[in-house]
């Protein structure tokens, strides 16, 4: 296995709206990968390697491209309420704690979110809405596009880790 080029983020203990540790007290330590690496070495997860991992009930906690970490857990109904370590802009005024109700689906060998990011103290300040492909590379995935173009490559892309 090649060392990953890459950063390291830890992330510890994000506090959850009913109050736990998201972690369960341990630290998890995410890395990214430019879209090239993931291009020349990762592999695209097949539909039925994705809906074996993706699947409700299961937590899951990802690297954003701009370094937040954010965590949820996949309900049956497609929903989920997800928190995040980003820094939410509304207007002139940074907050942290942002969370979201958000929509989670598999379609073929993406997976799709819907994301309604809202704020203790501003309410709804951002949407995101995506489907990503999810890479194997180095014995851990990353969530990126599935088809990418040339400005794509220089980019990078978090990890995300499906558990229980």
């Amino acid at each position: 296995m090649r060392a990953l080029g890459s950063r390291l983020v830890g992330f510890a203990g994000m506090a959850l709206a009913a109050g736990g540790c998201a972690t369960g007290g341990s630290s998890i330590q995410l890395t990214s990968v430019t879209g090239d690496d993931l291009v020349r070495e990762g592999k695209i997860l097949s539909a039925g390697e994705l809906n074996g991992l993706a699947r409700p009930g299961t937590v899951l906690v990802r690297l954003t491209p701009n370094g937040a970490v954010q965590r949820w857990t996949s309900g049956a109904d497609g929903t989920f309420v997800a928190q995040t370590t980003m820094t939410m802009e509304y207007g002139r005024t940074p907050t942290t704690g942002a969370w979201g109700h958000g929509r989670w689906a598999l379609h073929d060998k993406t997976y799709c979110l819907h994301i309604d990011w809202i704020t203790k103290d501003n309410g709804k300040v951002a949407t995101e809405k995506s489907c990503y492909a999810v890479y194997r590379m180095d014995a851990r995935l990353f969530m990126a596009p599935e088809n990418m173009t040339p400005s794509m490559k220089a980019e990078r892309y978090g990890e995300v880790r499906f558990g229980s």
